[in-house]
């Protein structure tokens, strides 16, 4: 326990006093004295000082034999490794106390013992709220079955599990997470314990929701992009195809609008573009797509349409609308605009002859005249 030989003993080159640090000696002397007095001394904890120099803490008790004062029994109880756990405990108490990322223990039946205090305030809950109780009451309905199915797997395979999943908080808010789940299993090799550490990945989130929202909009107008289009009118071909039915594609281009970048300057012309995406978009339906695909040229997709005539209606409605006078930081600016239109399937059966198609009836249309609305 302290690196002496039995020798070192026999031979007096261990002393007790000498091996024990000076803080510890008034309770030694307190010992001897209950000894003295009583035959015996209250077992007490304190360290001694091993061969090679580092401290040992250990546990100590002694007790005189009967009407002998020379010679006794002592025990000496090496408490290394209870003072490490103990330790190992306090300080994972402390990281579940302290810990920005929400904790959750659970017995095998996933009952839940205990929360910390990052997960209270993640969730809403108290504590004594969550206790008893099973992780469903975080759930939201958003995480699908299956990805609890593969979570109950891995952690009955691996002992681990790890993912992003959906939880509600107490007021009914969204709290999407990154979990990470273990399963703790005592000296038999039974699982004791399921711990889960949950991080709030909100901000996480929001911000790869911006970036796709970024990826596919154009960032003058909120209009879906070049990109998005490309994906919208894919679909509408294969639906259309499927269903045999009919969608059709306006292409706008407005005319007489660099002047006005020129006159104005380019912060004018941005608003201007705004207003005519705004306009745009109250002459279509929710189904519709309108693109701006960029400058001053705009794509509608139209989609599932009855006849050529409800087609000309949009355009004649949209092409007015566009070209109504407007108030711009104080400037009245009146602009035209040519269009041209191809429908499904007449005009093309891919999105590259349609936009084609469109694109020259608009040019053909700006040839015969500034402001035209022939499709």
């Amino acid at each position: 326990m302290i690196g002496y030989s039995r020798s070192d003993l026999t031979e007096k080159k261990i002393d007790w006093r000498k091996i024990t640090p000076d803080e510890f000696r008034p309770r030694d002397a307190q010992a001897v004295e209950e000894l003295a007095l009583h035959g015996r001394c209250e077992p007490y904890e304190k360290a001694v000082t091993h061969k090679d120099g580092h401290l040992v803490p250990i546990y100590v008790g002694a007790s005189l034999l009967d009407n002998d004062q020379e010679q006794g029994v002592a025990f000496i109880m090496d408490l290394s490794e209870r003072k490490k756990s103990k330790e190992q405990l306090k300080l994972a108490a402390t990281v579940f106390a302290a810990s920005n990322d929400g904790i959750l223990i659970t017995d095998p039946a996933m009952r839940i013992v205990s929360a910390n205090r990052a997960l209270c305030g993640m969730t809403g809950y108290d504590e004594e709220e969550l206790k008893g109780k099973t992780p469903k009451i975080l759930q939201s309905g958003y995480t699908t079955a299956k990805q609890y199915q593969d979570m109950r797997h891995s952690l009955q395979e691996n002992g681990h599990w790890q993912g992003d999943i959906v939880d509600r908080m107490k007021n009914g808010t969204l709290l999407p997470v990154r979990a990470s789940i273990s399963a703790v299993k005592d000296a038999a090799g039974q699982i004791s314990h399921y711990v889960a550490i949950l991080s709030d990945i909100s901000e996480r989130k929001a911000e790869e929701e911006q970036l796709r929202h970024l990826a596919h909009h154009d960032t003058l107008t909120g209009l879906p992009n070049r990109v998005l289009f490309n994906d919208r009118i894919t679909q509408a071909i294969k639906h259309a195809a499927r269903h045999r039915r009919r969608f059709a594609v306006l292409f706008f281009d407005l005319n007489d609008f660099k002047p006005v970048n020129d006159r104005y300057g380019h912060e004018v012309g941005d608003k201007l573009l705004q207003e005519v995406a705004a306009r745009l978009s109250m002459n279509v339906r929710g189904a519709d797509t309108v693109t701006r695909l960029g400058g001053d040229e705009f794509v509608i997709l139209l989609d599932e349409i009855s006849d050529r005539q409800s087609v000309d209606n949009v355009l004649k409605k949209t092409v007015d609308s566009i070209c109504a006078p407007c108030r711009i930081d104080g400037h009245d600016i009146t602009i035209g605009v040519s269009a041209g239109v191809s429908i499904y399937p007449d005009d093309g059966i891919d999105a590259p002859s349609l936009v084609h198609h469109a694109d020259t009836a608009m040019y053909r249309s700006k040839k015969n005249k500034g402001r035209s609305r022939e499709g």
